[in-house]
């Protein structure tokens, strides 16, 4: 798997301005979509997916994507599963069905997800998998991120801070198969501390469905087991860091707990200018939806493998899978006005909302 290397600030994706996708018509009654080499394409239709729209990522990363496809001259019909395998399925069906030209799934199980893949396929209908890496059904491309690094950089930023200490994990769901190469990547960084007996592994729990209000329980559970004797909490995403610092905040341990999230979430933005929790990885939401939305449409029209997938990939039936890869931003506390503030994705006021004024960065 090819690594990328977190930086300090906001970095412009080099796969964007690769894309062979340029300024075409964003009028959506027209019949074309125009690509880069002056051509007419017939308009294709792109069928999104989603596990689920109710969290903050995924209902801001399907605006991002509907708007860009539609700029240069597609349709997107979206479906939302609500977080059942089952149904999204279905909805799946549904879309060949409909003869989508590509098909874009952010899988609800990274397992099951594979019968709707081979449906599509069988179709003549190309598929990306969308930040959720599908196992063990070959198809055209994956975009997302090197997941197993993101989990190596989040325990690295937790020992950097508490190299001693009980530790408690929080991982998504089990379903989900990014929640298991977080996982690895966090035993591959704190395993030799195990080992070493500086570090002792207290809490190792699943949250169904990436869920707040289960982190919650799993943590009020985790810290009255251990007499409330947790120093950090590895947390795999930031809607779970919510519900972990809520389960801290009763024991009067908010602040004091080393707390790991993901996503870049504006609720986790201001948690981290509180101190409340550590840091969390920025994901560059939109530039992802949109460097997949024009993947998706480059895919529908070619039907070949979109020329920004210069990585790869090993998902179990293909060691090679075509990938686009992006990178991420670690913030803290103390880069939160260089990578956030500064780079345009906040404005102080809303981040530092419940921190006293004088407290605010210049």
């Amino acid at each position: 798997m090819k690594k990328m290397k977190l930086v300090s600030g906001i970095l412009a994706f080099a796969f964007l301005a690769t894309s062979v996708l340029g300024g075409c018509s964003g009028n959506k009654n027209e019949e074309t979509g125009t690509n880069t080499g002056g051509s007419e394409e017939k308009k294709v239709t792109i069928g999104l997916a989603l596990s689920t729209t109710q969290e903050e990522r995924w209902a801001k990363e399907s605006k991002y994507f509907v708007d860009a496809a539609e700029k240069i001259g597609a349709k997107v019909v979206v479906q939302d599963a609500g977080n059942d395998e089952n149904n999204q399925n279905n909805q799946v069906e549904n879309l060949i069905n409909q003869k989508v030209d590509a098909l874009v799934i952010v899988a609800a199980n990274s397992k099951t997800a594979g019968t709707a893949v081979e449906s599509a396929k069988k179709a003549g209908i190309p598929v990306m998998a969308y930040s959720r890496l599908i196992k063990d059904v070959d198809y055209d491309c994956f975009i997302g991120f090197d997941v197993v690094d993101i989990g190596r950089t989040l325990a690295k930023a937790a020992i950097a801070k508490v190299p001693k200490g009980n530790y408690m994990i929080m991982n998504g769901g089990q379903t989900d198969i990014n929640a298991k190469f977080e996982h690895d990547g966090y035993m591959e960084v704190i395993q030799p501390l195990i080992d070493k007996g500086d570090i002792k592994l207290v809490s190792d729990q699943w949250a169904e469905n990436w869920a707040p209000e289960k982190a919650l329980a799993l943590a009020e559970n985790a810290l009255t087991q251990n007499n409330n004797k947790i120093d950090a909490a590895l947390v795999s995403n930031d809607g779970m860091a919510g519900g972990v610092v809520q389960a801290l905040k009763q024991q009067k341990l908010d602040g004091k707990v080393f707390v790991t999230g993901t996503d870049g979430e504006a609720a986790a933005l201001q948690r981290i200018a509180e101190g409340s929790q550590s840091c969390t990885l920025l994901f560059p939401s939109k530039d992802f939806a949109e460097a997949a939305a024009k993947a998706a449409v480059e895919m529908a029209q070619s039907k070949k493998v979109p020329s920004t997938a210069t990585g790869t990939i090993d998902n179990g039936a293909n060691k090679k899978l075509p990938t686009i890869y992006v990178n991420t931003v670690l913030v803290t506390k103390e880069n939160i006005n260089d990578t956030v503030i500064k780079a345009g994705i906040a404005k102080v006021e809303d981040v530092f909302k419940n921190v006293p004024k004088d407290q605010w960065p210049k």
